[in-house]
């Protein structure tokens, strides 16, 4: 259990983090564009350095707990929280996935609903970029927490 928590928890960190950069980088953009000339601008925040440090820290920690406590309970680098030691774990790996894949499609399909009947009220493309952001973002954060979660309490029940 303690692979998953620490593959899900740095994942989970990571996605927030691309989130609120890519946020940041759509929010501050400036472009114009007319027949004869096309100018873009994108200002990276202090974020994409948080980002960057943030995968280079998890990439180093996840190499680290391979090599020292990843022997203990199955966990290899390539395969991460996918990672089985025996059936039983491949086992709550397949319904945790299972339930992840259910609820990923729920959330989508109401974020679909709701960015087709709110996107009348979005009437700056600023605000368009950054929720468009925020609903991708939030899907993967939303897959990540729910993967944790589906598998420790499979985990408890098997």
């Amino acid at each position: 259990m303690r692979k998953v928590i620490f593959e899900q928890v740095g994942n989970t960190v990571l996605a927030i983090l691309l989130t609120i950069a890519a946020c940041q980088t759509a929010a501050s953009a400036k472009y114009q564009f007319n027949a004869e000339n096309f100018e873009f601008e994108f200002v990276f925040s202090s974020t994409w350095f948080m980002l960057i440090v943030g995968v280079i820290l998890f990439s180093l920690a996840r190499y680290f707990y391979a090599k020292k406590l990843g022997s203990q309970d199955g966990y290899n680098e390539k395969d991460a929280e996918l990672s089985a030691e025996d059936e039983r774990e491949k086992t709550v790996g397949l319904r945790a996935a299972t339930t992840t894949y259910r609820v990923l499609i729920y959330f989508l399909g109401i974020a679909l609903v709701l960015f087709l009947f709110f996107n009348v009220f979005l009437t700056s493309i600023t605000l368009l970029r950054v929720v468009s952001i925020l609903i991708l973002g939030s899907s993967m954060v939303i897959a990540f927490v729910t993967y944790l979660v589906a598998w420790i309490v499979l985990d408890n029940k098997l």
